[in-house]
Order: structure tokens, then sequence, then C-alpha cells
């Protein structure tokens, strides 16, 4: 069953993204306002993906206010990407295995996509009532 779900099929195509110089407030207030948990952080030398586990990161570990911070100090760089026709059993690998909760997805070194934990859980679900 795994091998039959790809990337492709699991993965959000609407991402939000940011400059790594915005401060993480308003970085929150976007992720609040889209209703996500992550957004891409992109710059012209840079790339990244910034989280909620990376804001609890942030504030605990910390003196500045959060208004202080630019997002490039608190995001994850160089994030772990997969291709479109990456299979299911890859991405839950790449989540589960390293603990993550998002991975992006390049097609031709070019960005197309992210796959979060929930997306998964929502795409298996799907199949689950169709059987």
């Amino acid at each position: 069953m795994t091998t039959d779900i790809y990337a492709a099929s699991l993965m959000s195509a609407n991402l939000v993204k940011t400059k790594p110089e915005r401060s993480v407030d308003k970085v929150v207030e976007k992720m609040n306002k889209h209703n996500i948990n992550s957004v891409v952080v992109e710059g012209e030398d840079y790339l990244g993906i910034f989280t909620t586990s990376d804001l609890v990161c942030a504030i605990d570990s910390n003196n500045k206010p959060v208004e202080k911070l630019s997002v490039v100090e608190c995001a994850t760089e160089n994030p772990v990407s997969v291709n479109p026709t990456s299979d299911l059993q890859t991405v839950l690998q790449i989540l589960f295995k390293e603990n993550f909760h998002h991975v992006l997805v390049e097609s031709e070194g070019k960005l197309c996509g992210i796959i979060s934990t929930s997306d998964v859980v929502d795409y298996v679900s799907l199949i689950d009532h169709k059987i």
C-alpha cells in the first residue's frame, strides 16, 4: 500500500513563505492567519522552515522578546526534502525517524510543496474510509 502513495498526492502546494529578516512575532501572526504550523523561510541564499516547535525553542532558549528576534535566528536551516515521486514509506521514514513534523517537496531544485504529519494522517484516513 505505501508504495502506491506518492509525495505529490500528500503535499500542499500552497506554500506560505516569509523572508529571513521578518520578526518572529510577525511570522507567528502569519501562521495564525493561515491556520498553519509552519512557514517556509526563503531568502536570496537561504532556505529554511520555521515551525511551532522552533517557536517553542526560541522562546525557551532566547533572552530576546519575539518581536526582536528574526525568524532566521530560530528557523531550521536546510530542511530535508523529498521529490514528488517519493513514496509514502520514504516520507514516513523522514518524518518519524528524524522526529520531524514537516518535510519539503522539491522538483528539479525548486520548492513545490510541503508535507506535514497531519497531511499524511488525513490522506491515510481518507483511504481507510474508501476501503
